[in-house]
């Protein structure tokens, strides 16, 4: 199952079901049980988020007319590619900052899992930090001050 846009998802029987009539899905209901061991419950509306994604979960639809009910698994995942964020702290390109200084950015647009970060003393340089998963945090403060006197070039 995919997340959308907004990072979310509402699970429908359609989704999981082959072969069903169109009409058999007004009286059928689809829950998930997302706690382990799975499949067994509690069973919970199938509306999932960006917190998710990655997971399997047990599914369960249940046919509330013919009095059937199927499982399956069912993982969730976020596809969407977030935009990429700019860099607000320190503003890009300025000089003179302290050699303290903590970086910031605003969160990107999309569904983010998290943030990767690297900095170096050239454009595309890892001499710093290399590739550092800093999770759904926007800003980061380096355990040891920058080199002086240098240009520090950030991405992620």
């Amino acid at each position: 199952m995919y997340l959308d846009t907004s990072c979310q998802a509402t699970i429908l029987p359609e989704d999981v079901l082959v072969g069903a009539q169109p009409y058999c899905y007004d009286h059928m209901l689809l829950t998930i049980d997302t706690v382990p061991p799975l499949c067994n419950g509690p069973w919970v509306a199938a509306i999932v988020t960006s917190a998710h994604a990655g997971n399997t979960y047990c599914y369960r639809v249940q046919d509330t007319v013919a009095q059937f009910q199927c499982w399956g698994d069912l993982t969730i995942l976020n596809t969407s590619i977030p935009e990429c964020s700019a860099l607000s702290t320190p503003a890009p390109g300025t000089s003179g900052n302290s050699i303290n200084t903590g970086l910031a950015w605003a969160a990107a647009a999309g569904c983010p899992a998290g943030y990767r970060l690297s900095l170096g003393t050239s454009p595309g340089g890892t001499d710093i930090l290399d590739n550092l998963d800093v999770g759904n945090s926007t800003g980061y403060q380096p355990a040891q001050p920058f080199p002086s006197d240098d240009t520090i070039y950030v991405h992620g």
